[in-house]
């Protein structure tokens, strides 16, 4: 299935014994109840993207810059001469409180800029870290200029270190005056506040009303009976299905020798026994088991009351360095492994409400198949609209132009053919109208009228008639 996009037509369902007559008139509410669609089968070499109703589904850093300020540790360092050990120091900060996902052979840039004066940190350097978080190496530091370094090829995590120029404030203070920014490239570029969470990329569901009232939704995650929902009016959401991120920080745990099965505790809520669906894995939620899982395959179990994830993968054959380096590597390249799941407990939250007055609503943009518009009127009435798979697009001048040039092509080519026909037979009919114009019905000479005559020419081409008997009177 694919996302429906262009002002989707709905097929019409109605609910609690109302009639089709019903679903017009004025609006209480609208509520709009998600889905999730994924096409194709997942594997951890060919993952498969989850749609949404605003496009694909997205977890990590939101922008460019990758330094949590929230994971500093202060008043200590990484000695670059010693090990990567890590030193005190009042004058300096690190981000020993978290490992910051990267990319190999990639080049990253690291500085702080003082938010009044412009200034840089002194002292800044980047920290490079294996798949099993051991030290291998750091940049250069620079004092009072940003620092730049390239990750080696076995390089999956980067920590990094500073002084905020200011001797005689203390550490958190003067950490608080600057501006933070570690990313990509070899330069520094423009500030940009650090940002991480779920995000969509596609286009956004609008749906409207017949007043000509559009109003955009959220997004809007569904697993079969599992469905976030949204009542547009009012802004309130329920969430029902929970999202998994991993990056291969989670604490895991090889399962066996020659299982291929990892393990980590999560604490996700989630409803036993159910579905779920993933980017790299197929999966169920299971309870309190691991049998039966294969290759490219994950569940959930539950035991002793901890939540935990169990996936299979027999490309890290007792390996669980090289699997959490790969769950890193997936994260760091912005295609981590994310799972979706029912929620045991709902959540809510709350975004501004929206207009709707009269019905009937339809989707209008974005959307999953499958997705609901429940509409209740002021009348009492409740009226479902589902985006069907037969819905109907309101295609662009471009997309008819590529969608039926072969058509046209056939078209202009049958054109051609009929007035080629019809040019020959205009000329045809012309040339026997001239035949008869000035067909010869008697001969010139000798042959008298009302009588048959044979032709005969000389040698020079000269015609002479001569009478044919037909009896002997």
């Amino acid at each position: 299935m694919k996302k429906l996009l262009f002002g989707l037509l709905g097929l019409l369902v109605t609910i609690s014994g109302w009639s089709a007559e019903t679903n017009s008139g004025p609006i209480s509410s609208v509520t709009v109840a998600g889905l999730v669609e994924q096409n194709g089968t997942p594997t951890p070499n060919t993952p498969v993207a989850i749609s949404t109703n605003n496009g694909v589904l997205k977890y990590g850093v939101i922008g460019k810059n990758l330094f949590d300020p929230t994971k500093v540790l202060f008043g200590y360092y990484r000695g670059r001469t010693t090990g990567g050990k890590q030193q005190s120091s009042s004058n300096f900060m690190s981000s020993d409180d978290g490992y910051i996902p990267c990319l190999p052979n990639t080049t990253y840039t690291f500085v702080g800029t003082n938010k009044t004066s412009g200034t840089y940190s002194k002292y800044n350097t980047i920290y490079f870290f294996d798949s099993a978080k051991n030290y291998l190496g750091a940049s250069p530091y620079e004092i009072s200029q940003p620092t730049t370094g390239t990750t080696p090829n076995n390089c999956y995590y980067l920590q990094v270190r500073s002084n905020p120029l200011d001797n005689s404030t203390p550490i958190q203070d003067a950490f608080a005056q600057f501006n933070w920014q570690l990313e990509q490239g070899s330069t520094v570029t423009a500030y940009e506040p650090y940002q991480v969470g779920i995000y969509t990329d596609g286009t956004v569901e609008t749906i409207g009303d017949s007043a000509n009232h559009t109003a955009t939704v959220a997004t809007l995650l569904g697993i079969g009976d599992y469905r976030d929902t949204q009542n547009i009016n009012t802004g309130a959401i329920t969430r029902n299905v929970g999202v998994k991120v991993l990056d291969g920080t989670e604490d895991w745990q090889y399962q066996g020798a020659n299982t291929n099965l990892f393990s980590c505790q999560t604490g996700i809520n989630a409803v036993y026994p159910s579905t779920a669906i993933c980017t790299h894995y197929m999966g169920v939620i299971s309870s309190k088991t691991t049998s039966g899982i294969e290759n490219g395959q994950f569940k959930y179990g539950y035991t002793a009351s901890l939540d935990k994830i169990y996936i299979r993968d027999n490309t890290y054959n007792n390996n669980l360095a090289g699997f959490k380096a790969f769950l890193a590597q997936q994260y760091a390249a912005g295609t981590p492994v994310i799972i979706i799941y029912p929620l045991e407990t709902p959540t809510t939250e709350s975004v501004t409400g929206q207009t709707m007055t009269t019905a009937p609503v339809n989707n209008r943009t974005g959307g999953v198949t499958g997705m609901t518009i429940t509409t209740l009127l002021s009348s009492g009435a409740s009226v479902v609209t589902t985006i069907a798979t037969n819905a109907i697009k309101i295609a662009t001048t471009a997309y008819n132009t590529a969608r039926f040039s072969p058509v046209v092509n056939d078209l202009n080519d049958t054109i051609a053919t009929i007035r080629d026909v019809v040019t020959n037979t205009i000329n045809q009919t012309k040339a026997i109208a001239d035949l008869q114009a000035t067909k010869q019905t008697r001969p010139d000479e000798n042959c008298p009228a009302g009588k048959k005559c044979l032709l005969v020419e000389d040698n020079d081409g000269t015609p002479h008639w001569y009478e044919i008997i037909e009896s002997a009177d």
